[in-house]
């Protein structure tokens, strides 16, 4: 297996670990030291949502569990920055992220590079989409709660600076089959998509 350095660890932040954003926006109000009763919300409905506050390996149970531990990277990484002696931040071939969402989280807020290990898939988990946790619905029946939802995707906008928006009007629902195909003909990724109903001085002031 592979080694090699993310000097940058946004770019592991892809629209297929969505889950990134909400342990993001989390450690940065812990660290301004600000109001956070918001991004606790999102931390934790994400957690409840993905496995009910539970973990395999570290094993964890509860969400008590969950903040010990992501904690201790932030600090760690804080510190010390990343120790690939501990342990490395396993990929795909691709270099998709399988695995260590909070610590690639916690490179992303204090800004250090990080060490990957190509590694087979079975050690994590390739897709974590925000299509996957709106329709993962056999823990938490809602799935992930729209203005949660909203929140991690203005937080991925706000790390990722070549994310764009594209707005379909009402007259091209019925074509969206060729949106779909257009983007995926230019290699274009869908972070997050969402329905909105504008009234008409609010359509107005939206494409104002």
């Amino acid at each position: 297996m592979s080694k090699f350095t993310v000097e940058n660890p946004i770019d592991l932040l892809t629209f297929l670990r969505f889950d990134v954003t909400a342990k993001t926006l989390y450690a940065r109000h812990r660290e301004k030291g600000v109001e956070n009763a918001w991004a606790k919300k999102v931390y934790e409905h994400h957690l409840q949502v993905w496995g009910g506050f539970t973990e395999k390996e570290p094993v964890k149970k509860g969400v008590q569990d969950f903040y010990n531990s992501f904690h201790e990277v932030l600090d760690s990484i804080k510190n010390n920055g990343f120790d690939e002696h501990k342990s490395c931040i396993p990929v795909s071939e691709s270099s998709s992220l399988l695995n260590g969402s909070h610590r690639v989280a916690s490179a992303i807020q204090h800004n250090k590079s990080v060490v990957c290990e190509v590694s087979p898939v079975t050690v994590g988990q390739l897709e974590c989409t925000s299509w996957y946790f709106q329709n993962k619905r056999d823990i938490v029946p809602t799935g992930l709660l729209e203005n949660v939802a909203d929140s991690m995707a203005l937080e991925y906008t706000r790390l990722k600076t070549n994310t764009y928006l594209a707005t379909a009007y009402q007259h091209t629902f019925s074509n969206m089959g060729v949106v779909s195909a257009v983007f995926a003909k230019y290699g274009i990724d869908i972070v997050y998509s969402k329905n909105a109903t504008l009234t008409p001085s609010g359509q107005l002031n939206y494409l104002l």
